[in-house]
């Protein structure tokens, strides 16, 4: 399974958790960090909007200027 599908799933689910708790709201942004990775979600109808990126750009370089 890829990426993509994988997340949907996710957001699908925080979307459900959410509207079980409070039926009146709705997820319309979903973001999940790591030391690695940052994942932000924005869901709509049909589509959605899905950024993964490293939440510490400059350390990939400062790590090689190190070695």
């Amino acid at each position: 399974m890829d990426h993509a599908a994988l997340i949907s799933q996710l957001a699908a689910k925080a979307k459900s958790t959410i509207r079980t708790l409070d039926p009146t709201n709705d997820m319309t942004f979903l973001r999940i960090r790591s030391k690695k990775h940052e994942i932000m979600i924005a869901p709509d109808k049909e589509y959605a909007l899905i950024v993964i990126q490293n939440p510490n750009p400059g350390a990939d370089v400062e790590n090689a200027d190190n070695n």
